[in-house]
């Protein structure tokens, strides 16, 4: 469960963010936080490519990034 803020630019395409993590792998469940940041395309097109750094906090912390396009359904 992520919370995701925009905040007011001329663009807004800057994003950052952070919530709960439920890892689970093997039959064994950890739980942390992460925090997230990253670059959207613009607010208003309905297709935006984005890229974003994400850190997981648990019994062992991670870092990704990942990238792709948000679109709506």
């Amino acid at each position: 469960a992520d919370l995701k803020f925009h905040p007011r630019t001329s663009y807004g395409f800057f994003y950052f963010g952070g919530g709960l993590a439920i890892l689970r792998a093997r039959g064994t469940s950890d739980t942390g936080v992460n925090a997230f940041g990253g670059w959207e395309g613009r607010r208003y097109n309905p297709v935006k490519p984005f890229l974003e750094g994400r850190v997981v906090f648990a019994a062992n912390a991670s870092f990704s990034i990942l990238a792709g396009i948000n679109f709506p359904i």
